[in-house]
């Protein structure tokens, strides 16, 4: 199996990053209550949530589904999935909506996804895919 390209790498690491953020930010929200705040850098969201009159436990679904999509959308990357590229364009789309950390994470994805070297590699024919 040839390896894939550093574009494919780091958008299989932008993304399972974002994954597991979005769905540990939702899960504590929707456990405990209140936001993870990981770091800090989620505070724009809740903030602007805030500011709409959002009531923020409606978002915790939404966060944990997004969040274990990006699973399955890395692994789908990871064994060249056919049509995968499309599911990781919706879920960079719907994570850029998680601002800051969605955002910067979700752009890198959508840019490594554009980049040559990934375009060829999904496009070669199926002797890269491990039987």
């Amino acid at each position: 199996m040839r390896k894939p390209p550093v574009s494919v790498l780091i958008m299989v690491i932008c993304g399972s990053l974002l994954g597991i953020w979005m769905a540990l930010e939702g899960l504590h929200l929707r456990l405990f209550g209140e936001p993870l705040l990981l770091l800090g850098a989620s505070g724009p969201f809740w903030r602007l949530l805030a500011f709409l009159d959002a009531e923020p436990l409606n978002a915790a679904w939404p966060l944990i589904m997004v969040g274990t999509a990006w699973a399955g959308a890395v692994s789908g990357v990871l064994i060249k999935l056919g049509g995968i590229q499309r599911i990781v364009v919706i879920l960079g789309l719907i994570s850029m909506l998680f601002l800051i950390p969605g955002t910067l994470l979700g752009a890198v994805v959508l840019v490594c996804l554009l980049v040559p070297a990934t375009q060829a590699w999904f496009s070669a024919e199926g002797q890269d895919v491990a039987v």
